[in-house]
C-alpha cells in the first residue's frame, strides 16, 4: 500500500472511530440507556403505544393485543419513519432497509477493493515523461514545492470534518443514532471507494512531480493526483452533516451554521491540498463534487424510502408481536 493510500485510510478509520464514539456518547448523554445502565433500553409496551398514538395525528392508532400478565415486556415493534414512539424528540425522516444497506456497503467496499487491482496494472511513473505543456490551462497555477507538513494539517481537517454530523445527535433515540451511523458509514465508504478507484484508474502526475528529483518517481502515488481523496472525504462529511441537520432540525436557527462550518472546513482542506503541491485545482474540485454527491445521495435515498413507508389516511400496517406462549398479529391503522 503506498504512503498516501495508507495515510488516507488511517485518517478515515480514525475519524470513523472517533465519530462512532461521538455517536455512542450522544446516545448515552440523551438517556438512551437510562432504563438499565449498560444494557439496551426496554421497548414500550403495546398499551403505552396505544395511549401515545393519539398525541400525534401523523401516527397510526394501534389495535395491538395487550401483553399477558406473564409478559416480560420485551416485545418487538417496527416503527414508521419519524414515529415518536421509537424514542427521541426529533423529526427523523429516514428509513433503513436491509437489502438497500447491503447494496450500498457492497458498492463502497467493491469500489475500494477494485482500486488495488487497478493500481497493480497501472503504468509506473517515469521522470522522463514529465512535460508541463500537457497541463490544462485551468490548472496552470500549481505548486511544485511539496510541503509535507501541510499534508498532515489536511489530514487533521478531514478528521475534524468527519465529526461534524455529531452536532445533529442530541435529542435522537438510541436506534436513531444507530441508523444515522449506518448511513454515515455507507456515505464515507462509497466516497472513499469511488475516489480510490478513480485514483487507480487515472494516471496523472501530482504538481510537485514537475519539480521533483528522479528518486521521487519510485513512489507510484506520485501519479495518483486525480481526484483528491481529502476533498472527497471532507465534502462528503460536510454535506452529510448539513443534510442530516436540515432534516432532523428543520426549525433550528443553526442550520446555516452547520452548513457553513462543514463547507468551510472542507474548502479549507481542499485549498491546503493545492497549496501543499499535492493536487491541481481540478483534482480538488472533482473530489469535492464526488464527495458532495455521496454526502447528499445516500441520506436522500433513505429519506425517499421513509416518505414512501409512512402510512397515510386509510393505510394499515400488519406485523407480528411475540407473546410468552407464541406470536400475535398486530394491526395498526390510520382513521
Amino acid at each position: 500500500m503506498d504512503s498516501s493510500r495508507f495515510r488516507i485510510t488511517a485518517v478515515l478509520a480514525a475519524a470513523l472511530i472517533f465519530a462512532g464514539g461521538a455517536f455512542a456518547g450522544g446516545a448515552f448523554a440523551d438517556g438512551a440507556f437510562a432504563d438499565a445502565p449498560g444494557s439496551l433500553p426496554a421497548l414500550p409496551t403495546p398499551a403505552a403505544l396505544a395511549l401515545s398514538a393519539p398525541a400525534s395525528p401523523a401516527l397510526p392508532a394501534s389495535s395491538a393485543l395487550p401483553a399477558s400478565a406473564g409478559s416480560s415486556g420485551a416485545q418487538a415493534f417496527m416503527f414508521p419513519a419519524g414515529d415518536s414512539s421509537a424514542g427521541g424528540t426529533l423529526a427523523f425522516p429516514f428509513d433503513l432497509e436491509l437489502g438497500r444497506e447491503i447494496a450500498l456497503v457492497a458498492a463502497g467496499g467493491g469500489l475500494y477493493a477494485s482500486s488495488f487491482y487497478f493500481q497493480s496494472i497501472k503504468a509506473s511513473p517515469d521522470a522522463a515523461q514529465i512535460d508541463p505543456s500537457v497541463i490544462p490551462f485551468f490548472d496552470r497555477l500549481y505548486v511544485t514545492n511539496h510541503n509535507a507538513a501541510l499534508g498532515y494539517v489536511a489530514d487533521g481537517l478531514v478528521g475534524v470534518t468527519a465529526l461534524l454530523p455529531a452536532v445533529a445527535l442530541p435529542g435522537m433515540s438510541f436506534n436513531q443514532v444507530l441508523d444515522t451511523g449506518v448511513m454515515y458509514v455507507e456515505t464515507m465508504g462509497l466516497a472513499i471507494g469511488a475516489s480510490s478507484a478513480l485514483k487507480a484508474l487515472v494516471f496523472r502526475y501530482r504538481p510537485f512531480a514537475y519539480g521533483a528529483s528522479p528518486s521521487a518517481f519510485s513512489d507510484p502515488d506520485i501519479a495518483s493526483s486525480f481526484p483528491s481523496n481529502h476533498s472527497t472525504l471532507a465534502f462528503a462529511s460536510a454535506v452529510f452533516a448539513g443534510y442530516l441537520f436540515d432534516q432532523t432540525h428543520p426549525d433550528s436557527p443553526y442550520r446555516w451554521a452547520v452548513w457553513g462550518a462543514g463547507l468551510g472546513l472542507a474548502t479549507l482542506t481542499a485549498s491546503i491540498r493545492v497549496v501543499s503541491g499535492d493536487h491541481f485545482l481540478s483534482d480538488v474540485v472533482s473530489g469535492a463534487a464526488l464527495g458532495a454527491a455521496c454526502g447528499f445521495v445516500v441520506p436522500w435515498l433513505h429519506t425517499i424510502a421513509a416518505k414512501a413507508t409512512v402510512p397515510g389516511p386509510g393505510d394499515s400496517k400488519l406485523g407480528l408481536e411475540p407473546l410468552p406462549d407464541g406470536m400475535a398479529l398486530k394491526l395498526s391503522f390510520l382513521p
